[in-house]
């Protein structure tokens, strides 16, 4: 079936969606048109939720195998949800808190036994706003795939120095969220798991969320993603193992605008933007002139997104398991859709052939910061970039500035002085431009 003819009989199955006005019924057939493009393009495989006003606007799932007939891909189909793990541990923070077994201004010390020094001054809500300072476990002791108990983690994190002083500034770790995983197990007397299970799954009815079980390892494939997502930082802690699916994280949304999971007072301190715009698990920022309270994760193959529009009443949910899927921008281009504002449709990239000699240009090493540069080789006549977490992948040109990913929405633009120089490039990924200064 050609692209055409699929986008027209989409159109006509949309307008039979019983309890959708005329207006919903073009947002959703041109939701479809979109994703389409998104399966086709960037081979989006995963699914997607949009709501207003507490109706679900559009559900549904995407395979690769939905280009051809025969897919059992379901909008309940559950996927890692990488750092969105960690709102749920704070809300289960701010309940203990309600209940009056803890305060979030609390020394960490306080529910950890055997404590680090220099963890003294550091509080619960430090470690909620990723401003504790706590490292991250050292990227080569995270490569068993058995995940250890949370308390070996918090014997092994302790053994780490402090990046900075605690509230200096914000850097995410995702040892925090282990040491709140102690400070739950401590309070409660229950393991995180079946804390989270029995006093925020099982109340929403999110019946398809929940842990991998420990002896069962984290996806090993290799998403062609520059800058790092968050499976290297979070392998080996308990975040690489919550699942969820699109229709639970939209009962998950939903509560939050009630008192069901804790009182209103603590709920708003959530969406509260304390450091650079951060909450407890979540980014507040604005978007479409609006406030927008979005995170999201990538697990290598899998990409995450939830985004909140709460004076709206307005949800975006985007659970990909293909790892050419940037689920922020697809969440963003969605939420433009539903808002009647611009948004950029996936098309086939086109690559030219450039004068072989002109890639010599481009060779280089960019650091988009002190400890991460992207290093642009040139292989006969093809220019290749790589990380010092990904093999060599090849970036092909589709102006003489301009490159991208095969099958995905990466690109690359170089950026010349009047002379030709190039000084700098800019990663086009995660709905983010990210400029990279020549270092050599």
């Amino acid at each position: 079936m050609g692209l055409k003819n699929f986008l027209l009989i989409s159109m006509l199955l949309s307008l039979l969606i019983v309890g959708l006005s005329g207006a919903d019924q073009s947002l959703s057939s041109t939701i479809e048109q979109y994703m389409h493009a998104q399966a086709t393009v960037n081979r989006f495989s995963g699914a997607v939720l949009v709501a207003h006003d507490g109706k679900v606007l559009f559900s549904k799932s995407y395979a690769i195998s939905n280009l051809k007939p025969g897919t059992v891909d379901t909008p309940a189909t559950r996927f890692p949800v990488g750092s969105i793990a960690m709102q749920f541990t704070d809300v289960a923070i701010l309940q203990l808190e309600a209940k009056g077994k803890l305060h979030v201004q609390d020394s960490v010390c306080k529910y950890i036994k055997q404590c680090a020094m220099d963890w003294q001054r550091i509080t619960l809500f430090e470690l909620m706003t990723h401003t504790s300072g706590i490292p991250a476990i050292p990227d080569g002791e995270k490569s068993s795939p058995d995940v250890p108990t949370t308390s070996r983690l918090i014997d092994r994190i302790k053994k780490e120095p402090l990046r900075f002083k605690p509230g200096e500034k914000l850097e995410s770790s995702y040892s925090e969220d282990e040491v709140l995983h102690a400070t739950i197990e401590e309070v409660s007397g229950q393991d995180y798991s079946t804390y989270f299970h029995e006093h925020i799954f099982a109340p929403l009815e999110m019946r398809d969320t929940g842990y991998v079980p420990h002896n069962s390892s984290a996806s090993s494939a290799t998403a062609p993603l520059l800058m790092p997502s968050d499976v290297r930082l979070s392998f080996g802690y308990t975040a690489a193992r919550l699942y969820s699916t699109v229709d639970d994280l939209y009962l998950w949304d939903r509560a939050l605008t009630t008192e069901k999971l804790a009182p209103t007072k603590s709920v708003q301190e959530m969406f509260t933007p304390y450091r650079d715009g951060y909450g407890f698990g979540w980014m507040i920022q604005k978007h479409l002139d609006r406030k927008l309270a979005t995170q999201g994760g990538g697990l290598r193959t899998y990409s995450s997104s939830v985004l909140r529009y709460p004076d709206d009443h307005a949800c975006v949910i985007v659970l990909s398991q293909s790892d050419t899927t940037d689920a922020q921008k697809v969440g963003k281009d969605l939420a433009a859709i539903m808002f009647g504002a611009e948004y950029e449709v996936p098309v086939e990239h086109k690559a030219i052939r450039l004068d072989p000699d002109r890639l010599d240009e481009y060779v280089g090493r960019f650091a988009i910061s002190p400890d991460f540069v992207l290093t642009i080789t040139k292989e006969s006549d093809h220019l290749m970039v790589q990380t010092a977490d990904h093999a060599n992948i090849e970036i092909l040109p589709e102006s003489e500035i301009q490159f991208f990913v095969k099958d995905s929405e990466t690109k690359i633009q170089f950026v010349r002085l009047a002379n030709g120089y190039v000084t700098e490039l800019v990663l086009q990924q995660g709905g983010r431009d990210i400029p990279a200064k020549r270092i050599n």
